[in-house]
This record gives C-alpha cells, structure tokens and sequence, in this order.
C-alpha cells in the first residue's frame, strides 16, 4: 500500500470520528413503499425485500421521493437497494429538487443489492427523489448514514507548461465533496486563480491560474498545494520547461466528448487516427485540430461502425484522398504485426462479436509497444469480451501481454465491464471519453471508481489517476520508451498544442501543408 493512500486511510478515520463527535450520527432506513410514489410506480409483494414489498419503477415513468430528517448540514451516504435482473440503468437522482449529476448508475443484480451515493443534506426534512430515466427496475429501501468524509480530488493531478509558447492558462477540476477549500499556495506564496462551478457534480469546481503567473516560475518539477480548512492538502505536480523532448510516438485522445477519435503520430513519421468522433465533432474538433498543427493523415482505423465512432470517415476521405481506411473486418483476433514501427497485437476483433451482444461487441481492441511502452485501445468491448480476452491469455500462460501503461476505456466506461481484467492490466493512466453522463454509469462510478482504482492504488503502485477529455481537454502523450514518457492536457481546445511537430518539413513541403 502507497504512503499517500495510507494517509488518506488515516485521515479518512480520523475525520469520520471527529463527525461523529461533533454532529448527531444518522442510521436510518426509509422504506420505498412508504415514500411519496408518482405516476406509474407500483408496489409489489416479494418476501425476499427487506419489508416483502419493493416499488416497480418502468422505464421513462413515475418517481420515489423520500423524505429524510437529520440533525445537521453536512454530507451523507445514500445506500439504495435494488435490483435490476436484465441490464445495468441509470435513474436520475435530485436532492431537494435539485439534480447534481445527469443521473446515477445501476449495475445489473438478479438479487437485492446496495448502490452508494453521496449527497450533502441540510437540518432538518430533505427530499430525496429517484426519478425514472433509462432501464426498469425494482427499490426495496433507502438507507442513510452520517456525516461521512470523502476526500476532496483534484484532475488532472499534474502537467506540463511550456513558458513563452502560448498564453494558455492552466486549468485543474476540484471535486471539494463538501470540504472546505482555503486557497492555493506555491512555495508558501498565494497563488492567484479563478474558480468557476461545475453544473454536472454537487460541489465541484474548475479552477484557472494565468498564464502571467506560470511564466514567473522557474524551470524543472514543482508543486502547488491545495488547501482545506479541515482535511489534509492536495499537491498538484507542474513540469516548467521552456521545449519538449522528441517523441518517437505521440499519442493525443481528441476530447470529441461521447465518442472517440485518438491521433498517432508514428516514429517513421506516418499519423494514425483511431476513429473519427460523430460527425459534429469531428468537424468541430478533430479537422481544426489536424489543420492547425498541419498533420496529414495517413491511416484510419475504425473500430467499429457506430455514429460516434465512424461519423467522421466521409469528411476524412474527402479531405485525404490517399487515406487508407481499415475496420475491425481486416483483422484476426491473437494477429500480431508490425505496424510503422509499432507491435500490434489484436485482442478482439469482428468475429468475437454475435448478434445478441451487437456492434459494440465486434468492435477492435488491441495492444500497442514501442520500446517497452504499451497502450491498449479498449475499444466498445463489453465485460464478456474482456473476460474472454483474460481466460485466452490465462491459458497461454501471457498474462504479461496484457499489462499496459495506457488503457483507452472501452465503451467510455458506459458498458460492462470486467473487474478482474482491468485489475490484470494494472495501467498507469486509464483515458476515458466520454461526457457528462458517465457520473450516471455505474461501470464507472462503482467498478471502476469504487473498486478497481482503490485497488490499484492499494496493491501495484503504478495508477497515476484516470483522465477524461471532456473535463481536462485533449490528452497528450510524448513516448520514448518504457522508463520515459510522459503525458499533459490541454482544457483550451481552440489553441495550438507545443512543440507538436509530427513530420518532417520535406513531408509538409510535398503536400503544400506549411503555415
């Protein structure tokens, strides 16, 4: 277990038993039938609900308001039972009329179950409404305990800044889950910032320090502190320097919000683009950002043949005459080749998909080195899928192939997923595109935020923190090799990204591409 996360462990206990001191605990359990119930909520006799009887809740129709009374303002967790027999949904959730996230996720249970979520709460009686939203599902009881402490979180934890290249300004999301936020100091100096509120998160924030700011630091790591009044600080890590090193492969995941477009920029100087995003945003985002930086595209590989995924092709292959576009019919599942430089090993392809499953089940995933460096693309493969790919590379005694630095989340996290798989990878960075609606996924908010990154964090020492483009910008990643590489984020995505020079002038001569 990593010394940070052992004092996070520590403070954790010691601030749940300062609450518990200073404030009347809470234990209480509200059960569904006994909650206001609106349009087409039913209720139903099971001698296996807590009380044998639950609330049906049909897709799209009716709500389950609770009513709750505490003893003092603070933040609480909310355990929902369920269960949900034929798929994972999502069910909107409102706190005294107001909605935080889009939704919250349910995984799918045959048996009754607990869903943690946790929410501030005022004195006195509070309304908490379960709004039906995506997926049918059964609600035994809403049990509430409290006050308890989450951590406060910062994304990106650290990054790059380039003095004197561009007037961009540096932008961190602060999760302050009810905590109280002081300030920010750099060597015991108050640093200037703008906060602004997150709409998505109950009590987040995106804080902006200027640029005129960042060029007064001195060049090599150093650190900023964010502050709290009750609970330990957060360092936040920045690399000034005044260039980049060159990459031999650069990696950039295009923040094209619910969809996917990553750009490779390849050691012989060839690029590669995974995906293409929708439509919308590949002429929103992926266009400017290929014009801007004068790449011309070689290769297009598409995953699979959804609109988030290939919307984009014809703008491409209008733009690219001599564009070679490859799907997920062009490749065997365990082929191993290379491409331009880089090993390429296919972990699911169009054949491991059925009917049953979908598109989403065929879609390409595949493992990607480079002296020692590794980047898997998850693809929309489902849990099943990932548990295939665990079993065949268990039985070939190679679970080593599957370790990777960088995990691109497959199905934004929005699907299933396998626990066990993502805990084998053990990533240093999980990439996760997506938007405001994967807080309402429970592949993300309770497997992978809940169980798999604890773990890693707990066991391998490697997880630096999980990183999704709609929050932090386009995601940058410089390889060298295994032991030297390093990532940065870019919230501004209108603006040219540093030292980003792909290919040679010669190339860009030939083209008529320069600037």
């Amino acid at each position: 277990m990593n010394h940070r996360w052992i004092q996070w462990l520590f403070i954790h206990l010691y601030l749940s038993i300062y609450l518990m001191g200073q404030f009347p605990s809470v234990n209480q359990i509200v059960e569904a039938e006994d909650a206001f119930l609106q349009d087409s909520i039913v209720v139903k006799r099971d001698p296996s609900a807590r009380n044998k009887h639950f609330v049906y809740m049909p897709e799209k129709q009716g709500s389950v308001t609770f009513q709750v009374e505490v003893g003092t303002t603070a933040r609480y967790a909310l355990y929902i039972a369920y269960r949900s027999s034929d798929a994972d949904n999502a069910q909107h959730i409102l706190i005294n009329g107001k909605e935080y996230a889009p939704e919250i996720g349910f995984s799918v249970s045959r048996n009754w179950t607990e869903i943690r979520h946790s929410a501030g709460l005022k004195t006195g009686q509070n309304n908490i409404e379960l709004r039906a939203s995506w997926g049918n599902m059964d609600i035994d009881y809403l049990r509430i305990t409290g006050p308890v402490f989450d951590p406060p979180e910062i994304t990106p934890v650290q990054n790059f800044y380039y003095k004197y290249q561009n007037d961009t300004d540096l932008v961190i999301q602060l999760e302050k889950n009810h905590n109280a936020f002081a300030n920010i100091t750099h060597n015991n100096r108050t640093v200037p910032f703008q906060s602004d509120s997150v709409w998505y998160l109950e009590d987040a924030v995106t804080i902006t320090i200027p640029s005129r700011f960042l060029d007064t630091l001195q060049d090599g790591r150093t650190e900023f502190v964010f502050n709290f009044n009750h609970t330990e600080s957060i360092p936040f890590h920045l690399n000034v320097c005044e260039s980049a090193p060159e990459p031999d492969w650069t990696i950039i995941s295009l923040d094209v919000r619910h969809g996917t477009a990553v750009l490779m920029c390849l050691p012989n100087e060839k690029t590669l683009l995974i995906d293409t995003g929708t439509e919308a945003m590949c002429k929103k985002n992926v266009l400017p950002f290929l014009d801007r930086h004068y790449i011309i595209l070689d290769y297009l590989w598409i995953t699979h043949h959804h609109a988030d995924h290939d919307g984009g092709v014809p703008l491409l292959q209008q733009k690219y005459p001599d564009l070679v576009m490859t799907d997920y019919h062009d490749y065997q599942t365990d082929e191993r080749f290379d491409f331009e430089g880089i090993d390429v090993l296919i972990l699911n392809s169009h054949s491991d998909g059925n009917d049953t499953a979908g598109e989403n089940s065929r879609s390409l995933s595949f493992r990607m080195a480079y002296q020692g460096f590794v980047y898997t693309h998850g693809g929309d493969i489902y849990g099943e899928n990932q548990q295939r790919i665990l079993k065949s590379y268990t039985r070939k005694n190679r679970l080593d192939l599957l370790k990777t630095h960088v995990y691109h989340a497959n199905h934004h996290f929005h699907g299933s997923v396998n626990i066990s798989y993502l805990k084998t990878i053990d990533p240093c960075l999980f990439l996760v595109s997506g938007e405001e609606h994967i807080y309402g996924r429970a592949a993300y908010t309770h497997h992978v935020k809940q169980t798999v990154l604890p773990f890693l964090r707990d066991n391998n020492h490697r997880l630096i923190e999980d990183l999704l483009p709609f929050e932090v910008g386009h995601v940058v990643i410089r390889v060298q090799n295994n032991k030297n590489w390093q990532y940065e984020t870019y919230y501004h995505l209108d603006k040219k990204i540093p030292f980003l020079n792909p290919q040679s002038q010669s190339r860009r001569d030939h083209y008529d591409i320069n600037p």
